[in-house]
């Protein structure tokens, strides 16, 4: 499964604007994060990582987000 038609979901789930969002991920732009939401650009390794770190961070696993996020489309 992409990780990008849920980077919105678990942004908002996080309450972040995108600027937030790309900032407590690890310094990525709005436009950046932007991009990734909308497709027009593929998510880098470092980037997956990235949100890896920061879901554990905020205690998210990611199985646990990716069922849940099934379950609600």
């Amino acid at each position: 499964m992409s990780i990008r038609p849920n980077l919105k979901k678990l942004r908002r789930k996080l309450k972040c604007n995108q600027t937030e969002f790309g900032e407590k991920v690890g310094g990525y732009s709005k436009t950046h994060i932007s991009d990734l939401e909308n497709c027009k650009a593929d998510p880098s390794f470092g980037f997956i990582e990235d949100v890896e770190r920061l879901c554990l961070k905020e205690g998210i696993i990611i199985e646990d987000m990716w069922e849940v996020f099934r379950k609600e489309e």
